[in-house]
């Protein structure tokens, strides 16, 4: 493996996350206009959840280059249903968000109200039309719900600094 291919490989750190959402970002941008709106909501969904759950990581203390492995997800995820924050569901967008927002307010650096509520908002928006029982449909999205589901992503990328520093 060398160049590009070598740089990004995946091994779960924030960094390959942070390197990998722009990358879904622009190929969700082209199947969108290409008429291909399940796809991109998939992408786009996608995004959101590489965002949320690097800015988790970044919150517990995890160094940009530090691998992040299943077990460990596994851990948040089950800390975060403790919590009752998230579901069972797979890819519990709304989960990672709440798990989020508890982070911050554990390590007494919590969201001002409306900053937290417009995430939260974001992401409800955002998962109601993205969750796994629903993409698998051979139906596309509608215009609206793709825009949902873009503006949310939209809105986590250009927030995602503020989500953990």
């Amino acid at each position: 493996m060398s160049g590009l291919a070598e740089t990004l490989k995946f091994d779960g750190s924030i960094r390959t996350l942070e390197a990998a959402a722009p990358w879904r970002w622009q190929d969700a941008e082209t199947l969108r206009n290409a008429g291909r709106l399940s796809a991109a909501a998939y992408l786009f969904g996608y995004v959101a959840e590489m965002r949320l759950t690097a800015a988790c990581f970044h919150v517990l203390g995890y160094n940009e280059g530090q691998p992040i492995r299943r077990e460990q997800r596994k851990e948040c995820e089950k800390e975060a249903r403790a919590l009752q924050v998230m579901s069972d569901d797979p890819h519990d967008l709304r989960g990672w968000a709440r798990y989020l927002v508890y982070l911050r307010k554990r390590e007494m650096r919590g969201y001002n109200p409306e900053f937290r509520d417009t995430l939260i908002a974001h992401v409800d928006g955002l998962y109601d039309n993205w969750r796994p029982r629903l993409r698998y449909r051979a139906l596309n999205p509608n215009a609206a719900q793709l825009n949902q589901i873009r503006s949310a992503a939209e809105w986590l990328n250009n927030c995602y600094t503020e989500l953990w520093s």
